[in-house]
């Protein structure tokens, strides 16, 4: 039986899932801010399907290398996310700062 997926893209999958439904989780809590009563299941859903995502990728992967990787790259779909949808706007230096991050989870990932 083969697999769908290649074992050695099981973790960056699940790093980059684990990031994303991390970030939707951010951005759901800033919806729920801004509009009250908004579903608060689907943010612990989102929490929860990041935690079950990361926890897969640290079957395979160091904790330190994983919980690099999901915090840098979620901190920068948060800043993008933060342009795209709420219209914030974000200093050169603070966008440099996450180019930044994305460097040191490349290099923490070599």
């Amino acid at each position: 039986m083969s697999s769908l997926v290649s074992p050695a893209l099981v973790t960056p999958l699940c790093v980059l899932g684990s990031a994303a439904a991390y970030a939707a989780a951010m951005v759901m809590l800033k919806v729920w801010g801004l509009t009250p009563g908004f579903g608060g299941a689907l943010c612990v859903a989102a929490f929860l399907l990041g935690a079950a995502l990361e926890a897969a990728a640290l079957r395979e992967a160091r904790l330190g290398a994983v919980y690099i990787a999901v915090l840098g790259v979620e901190s920068v779909i948060v800043l993008a996310a933060g342009a795209a949808m709420f219209g914030e706007s974000y200093s050169l230096r603070e966008w440099a700062g996450g180019a930044l991050v994305m460097v040191g989870v490349m290099l923490a990932a070599i």
